[in-house]
């Protein structure tokens, strides 16, 4: 969990280099997926 969440930080500075609109495109879809992942995580950890 702690590493993906690394990744995305690092992918989203990244991304910032580059267009402005695929970089808040794409960064909206990665944090989508972490959201839903963490959820699930979570979700499993609690129950």
């Amino acid at each position: 969990m702690h590493g993906s969440l690394v990744t995305s930080s690092l992918f989203r500075e990244t991304t910032k280099n580059e267009s402005a609109n695929e970089g808040y495109k794409f960064g909206q879809e990665e944090e989508t997926y972490n959201i839903v992942a963490a959820h699930g995580y979570f979700g499993r950890l609690i129950f």
